[in-house]
């Protein structure tokens, strides 16, 4: 009777860590081979031909230059604002057709000072209760800037030269119904936590991004690298109410059948988390914001099931998966419990374990694949601990914004 009763309690487990990983490992086979697809016409800084063609379209004549405004909402971000502002003014890319707006929150009179005097608009709110959502709002209902295109990007983020030159080009070619997410990758990887944050981002972008735009489907926005048709963003920011305002707006947009494009050759440098309490802290807000976005989806579904929208459907499925770390986490606790209980009851497990440790493997770009990377694989167990811990903690009513500090770069 114990038997069978473990025997069904382990096929149920293994049945439900199966559904999650199938999801993760199709779309991580699909990113490889729309990478294989496009390796000989990506498009790169690095790849001067292209995109000289690329900024001779976006400056031939005035009127084909898209106008770009730029929102970088700024809570407490002394350290590395500043180097994002003269990272941006240093764009080659027609000055008076791109606008640079901070919303500027609980920062230093002489950081304001300083940003006032660079940016062509500084707004200063002072939000009893801040949120990224509230100074884009903030920044909208303000903005006299006649843009085409609004780009939201954080205050610690540092784009190449050729950014909006690519995003110009990119966008001359796009139907009004779709958005651009850009390539969102690490500035910073020197602790171990950093490093498996950056391989984490690489991951995410292979299976949400890459992977779902492989096979058609809308690729998942990230919160910044973010490119909007400027009318309908001024339209619907004004809707947001919970800290994930990035999953609230794609939503919005799948919602009206907009499609994401994931362009993996924009690159946009992010600074990765390096202490495993910031770390815990950011997936516990990312996995509250989770749980708030499959509570909206589900009461979609019927909807989205009758109208046939695909790419809603699979967002409600999305928020449904066990988080990643705790994913390879489970798997390796049913290799080892299984293993101890029967050796052929652990063969399902190590061939899921196997086959999900692969298909993740092969997304992890070539530059982290060093003798640091399985350093930092010593810490992944604690930082799934605290990953359990937030788990426990999650409170979906929750709105309320955590900020993630960032240091000096």
């Amino acid at each position: 009777m114990i038997h069978s009763l473990i025997v069904v309690c382990d096929f149920c487990i293994w049945f439900c860590v199966l559904l999650s990983a199938s999801y993760v490992i199709f779309f991580a086979l699909a990113s490889r081979w729309r990478r294989h697809r496009l390796s000989e016409t990506a498009v790169s800084c690095g790849d001067t031909e292209t995109v000289a063609d690329e900024r001779a379209s976006c400056h031939e004549t005035d009127h084909q230059v898209a106008d770009f405004l730029i929102l970088i909402p700024a809570y407490a971000e002394d350290n590395v604002i500043c180097q994002t502002v003269e990272n941006l003014l240093q764009l080659q890319y027609p000055r008076h057709h791109y606008h640079i707006a901070v919303i500027s929150d609980h920062q230093q009179p002489t950081t304001d000072h300083w940003l006032a005097a660079h940016v062509d608009t500084l707004h200063t709110p002072q939000f009893q209760h801040s949120s990224k959502a509230k100074a884009l709002q903030y920044a909208i209902r303000h903005n006299t800037f006649k843009a085409q295109y609004a780009v939201v990007l954080d205050a610690d983020n540092v784009v190449e030269p050729c950014f909006l030159s690519q995003l110009c080009g990119i966008c001359s070619h796009l139907s009004g119904k779709t958005v651009v997410q850009c390539h969102r990758q690490a500035k910073n990887h020197q602790t171990p936590v950093a490093l498996l944050d950056a391989i984490s981002e690489e991951i995410n972008n292979a299976v949400f991004r890459s992977g779902h735009n492989a096979v058609g489907l809308p690729a998942a926005l990230i919160g910044s690298g973010m490119c909007f048709p400027y009318r309908w963003f001024a339209e619907h920011v004004q809707l947001l109410e919970t800290a994930g305002e990035d999953k609230e707006l794609e939503l919005l947009l799948l919602e009206q059948n907009y499609h994401i494009l994931f362009a993996e050759h924009i690159a946009v440098y992010d600074e990765k988390v390096s202490s495993s309490k910031v770390f815990h802290k950011q997936r516990s807000r990312w996995i509250t914001a989770q749980f708030q976005c499959l509570f909206s989806g589900m009461r979609e579904l019927p909807r989205s099931i009758g109208n046939r929208n695909v790419g809603l459907i699979d967002k409600t499925v999305q928020q449904l998966l066990i988080p990643r770390s705790l994913l390879l986490l489970l798997c390796l606790a049913g290799c080892m419990g299984a293993t101890v209980y029967s050796l052929a009851a652990s063969i399902k497990w190590w061939a899921l374990s196997v086959l999900l440790g692969v298909s993740l493997w092969l997304v992890v770009p070539s530059k982290y694949k060093t003798r640091r990377l399985f350093q930092a694989l010593l810490s992944f167990p604690a930082l799934c601990y605290g990953m359990i811990l937030g788990l426990l903690k999650i409170d979906r009513h929750n709105k309320e914004f955590t900020h993630t500090s960032h240091g000096a770069s």
